[in-house]
């Protein structure tokens, strides 16, 4: 189902959109820029379904604005367990799949900037 910005129905989408794509990392960041876009890698920190998670790491000259640390993880936390993070600036709670998430408390921020 397709929201509009109240959360009321507007549409539907028939793709499935929970599969992977094949894309490689470097295809999609420069389709976001080329859509003038932010490339920002979500909850960097987890154990699954991260770009650390699936890689191992980050690509040093991958063309990113920055990454997200998931609500399990503090800056400092961040930093220590994954010292490659020390070129990126941070934004917490940046990853919302509901639109009751993109609001309120849960509200994304930058925590830090290299």
């Amino acid at each position: 189902m397709v929201l509009n910005a109240e959360g009321e129905p507007v549409g539907t989408n028939d793709r499935l959109l929970a599969t992977s794509t094949f894309f490689s990392v470097d295809e999609v960041v420069q389709m976001v820029q080329r859509l003038n876009g932010l490339c920002i890698p979500c909850h960097i920190d987890r154990p699954a379904y991260s770009l650390i998670a699936n890689l191992g790491f980050i690509p040093p000259d991958l063309r990113i604005s920055g990454v997200e640390i998931s609500h399990l993880i503090g800056p400092t936390e961040a930093y220590e367990r994954f010292p490659q993070l020390k070129h990126y600036s941070l934004i917490a709670s940046g990853d919302a799949h509901r639109l009751k998430e993109m609001a309120g408390a849960r509200r994304s921020r930058w925590l830090s900037r290299p």
